[in-house]
């Protein structure tokens, strides 16, 4: 799947999430100022995270949790918890 475009912000838990999905490809979006999570991955695996600006959110800005073999290339964020949170055994930062 191809998400790309999109401007989430200001949303009560997360901008963008994926649980348990893989091989998608995350492009030019925009998450900002949402109550938990910029983008989180949850138990998915083989995706690319690029050129997204992740900014402004309450947790981290981009969790990889339990999600592996991810590429994050030319993202921009930031946070005001941490930047960018992996549990995972793989992932590919560019």
């Amino acid at each position: 799947m191809l998400l790309e475009n999109n401007n989430v912000f200001s949303n009560t838990d997360v901008g963008i999430n994926l649980e348990i999905s893989n091989k998608n490809i995350l492009a030019n979006n925009s998450a900002s100022s949402n109550n938990n999570y910029g983008i989180y991955f949850y138990e998915s695996n083989n995706n690319m995270v690029k050129e997204n600006n992740i900014l402004s959110n309450n947790n981290d800005g981009l969790s990889l949790d339990l999600s592996n073999n991810n590429s994050i290339r030319e993202a921009v964020p930031f946070s005001y918890s941490t930047i960018v949170y992996i549990s995972s055994d793989t992932c590919k930062l560019k």
